[in-house]
């Protein structure tokens, strides 16, 4: 049985050890060259030249170095790729090509708010950087992810404002919001009356609806759904995948069975009513008028706000 050892070094170290048993001849010079750069990094992000200055210097150069050469193999551990890389392109060009991944990533809305504003309380560019020096590739990976679906829910939520037909009533009743609206806030809005869910079914107005759920009877929910996915089809290929979380639509995650309200898997059905003759020692309720339907209120799921108005 194959034993194999992790190698939790950051990617320069791995690469210059690997240089190293390979006899690589510009090692004296990389050297040479990482010694300057830790002083133009200490000075740039830690202040004067102390000594526990410039030991923070080196870890933040040595990290920033490991994203570029981690980029380099798009995330894998590759020791010869790294090596070849410092051949092929330097200590510099690749500490340049870090900023540059980690400015991409900063520039990225943090937020799916439509015009953040006064709302937007990211990170600078260089407090990312030195953010993801020490929180290494992975993390600045996931990030960018994050941003970029961020990205995707903004402009799908434009489109809707300006394409579907209930974007001229969102943009008057959401108009309010201003700095605050949120892509949430426009589908939430939108997305119900796209699928024809209307009045009993929608929240108040002056409701929070952002992470709601809306509970519909099975034969409106199916007809719904239908309404939904015809909708759905009509959206710019480019700007589909901004309804969906995790392989779940918008609809399947905030639009619910009638009989899904219920406690669980677990939960009874109501007992049948039975015709019988009130007892005077104990009063029962009474039934409902005849030409009309007696309901009963479903228990939704905790942590859910329904709108139930029916």
């Amino acid at each position: 049985m194959e034993i194999q050892i992790a190698d939790n070094r950051p990617a320069l170290s791995i690469a210059l050890g690997h240089a190293h048993e390979q006899g690589e001849e510009r090692l004296p010079a990389w050297e040479a060259e990482m010694t300057q750069m830790v002083i133009e990094v200490t000075r740039k992000f830690h202040g004067s030249l102390t000594t526990e200055n410039v030991r923070r210097g080196l870890e933040t150069a040595i990290g920033i170095l490991s994203l570029g050469l981690t980029h380099a193999s798009e995330g894998g551990i590759d020791p010869q790729l790294w090596h070849r890389h410092l051949q092929q392109t330097g200590l510099k060009e690749t500490s340049k090509q870090a900023v540059e991944l980690v400015k991409q990533c900063a520039a990225l809305p943090s937020t799916d708010f439509l015009n953040p504003g006064a709302m937007d309380f990211d990170l600078s560019p260089r407090e990312h950087l030195l953010r993801f020096a020490r929180a290494g590739y992975k993390a600045l990976r996931a990030m960018e992810a994050d941003r970029r679906r961020n990205k995707l829910q903004i402009e799908l939520a434009r489109w809707l404002l300006q394409n579907s037909s209930s974007g001229p009533s969102a943009r008057r009743n959401l108009s309010a919001l201003q700095g605050n609206l949120s892509a949430e806030d426009v589908f939430s809005y939108i997305l119900p009356r796209q699928a024809g869910i209307t009045g009993e079914y929608l929240p108040e107005e002056t409701e929070d609806f952002n992470g709601a759920r809306i509970i519909l009877p099975p034969r409106l929910w199916t007809q719904a759904k239908k309404r939904f996915d015809e909708f759905a089809a009509t959206l710019p290929p480019e700007l589909k995948p901004g309804l969906s979380v995790s392989g779940e639509s918008w609809f399947e995650i905030h639009v619910l069975r009638a009989e899904v309200a219920e406690t669980g898997p677990s939960a009874k059905k109501p007992a049948r009513k039975k015709t019988t003759t009130a007892r005077p020692a104990k009063a029962k309720a009474q039934p409902a008028p005849r030409g009309t339907k007696a309901t009963k209120a479903t228990k939704p799921r905790t942590g859910a706000k329904t709108s139930t108005r029916s």
